[in-house]
Parts: structure tokens; sequence; C-alpha cells
């Protein structure tokens, strides 16, 4: 009788190692395709911004633009703000100021040494 429980157990530890196996393996295909299938795909926000970021660069570049001044001793006299509405703008520094102390809409992005193409407040 010793020997017929030999194979019997040998076939429940076979059958125990290939259950525990297929689990394992199992659970990490589907950790790996949940991964990939739940990765964000590129949006229309995302892309924008993007954007957004590229036209930044180019006008700080093209304005001698600085997102944290010029020192104690310098007064630009021009920044760039993000209007309400989204866009880019150059506008005077008073402007700028008054953007970034929340007395106008829009976002202070940087100042600027260069003081052409100052776009002014439309009344």
């Amino acid at each position: 009788m010793e020997k017929d429980r030999s194979p019997a157990i040998a076939l429940v530890l076979s059958t125990l190692r290939a259950a525990v196996l297929g689990a394992l393996l199992s659970a990490s295909v589907g950790v790996g395709l949940n991964a990939a299938l739940t990765t964000d795909p590129p949006n229309d926000e995302r892309v924008q911004a993007d954007g957004f970021t590229r036209q930044v660069h180019a006008a700080m570049k093209q304005h001698h633009c600085s997102t944290t001044g010029f020192g104690a001793n310098s007064l630009p006299p021009t920044a760039l703000i993000r209007t309400g509405h989204g866009r880019l703008r150059v506008v005077t520094f008073v402007e700028g100021w008054e953007v970034y102390s929340g007395e106008r809409p829009g976002t202070l992005v940087a100042v600027c040494l260069d003081d052409k193409d100052v776009v002014t407040r439309q009344a």
C-alpha cells in the first residue's frame, strides 16, 4: 500500500506545481496586458500643450526672455504672458506685472529684454 501512495502523491504534487506555475504565468501576462492597455494614448490636450511649449520657447528666444528675471538692477521693458484665451502675447512690463498680481486675467510666462512687438492693452 505504501507503493500506491507514492505515485498518487507524485501526481498530486505535479498537478499542484502545474497549477501554481499556470497561475503565476497568467498573473504575469495579465499584469503586462493590463499595463499595455491602460497606457494613455496621445490626446489633443497633450499635443496642444507641446505646441504651446514650442511657441513659448521660440518667443522667449526671439524676445530675449527669462522666467527668473535678469537680476536686481535690471527692469525688463516687456513681459511674455498667456492671455485668458490661451494666446501668447508680448506686453509692457507693467501689464505683465498686472497679470502676475491678478489685476488682469492671464498668466505671466516670462520677462523680456526686447522692447519691440509689444501688444498694448485694448480698451
